[in-house]
C-alpha cells in the first residue's frame, strides 16, 4: 500500500456547538492495526478509562 502520509493536511475545527463522541467496536484478540489505533487516540485524546 502506498504511503499517503504526504497528503494528509489536519484541519483545527473550532467552531462546533454541539459536541460529538466516536465509539470504536472491534473483534476481541490481539490486533497490531487496533493496537496502533488505541496507542494514537490515547495520545490524541488521553485516557478514557475504557478497554485496552
Amino acid at each position: 500500500m502506498a504511503s499517503r502520509r504526504d497528503r494528509l493536511v489536519v484541519r483545527v475545527v473550532d467552531d462546533v456547538e454541539t459536541p460529538a463522541l466516536l465509539a470504536l467496536v472491534w473483534r476481541s484478540g490481539r490486533s497490531p492495526a487496533v493496537r496502533e489505533l488505541l496507542a494514537q487516540c490515547r495520545r490524541a485524546f488521553g485516557e478514557s478509562g475504557g478497554p485496552g
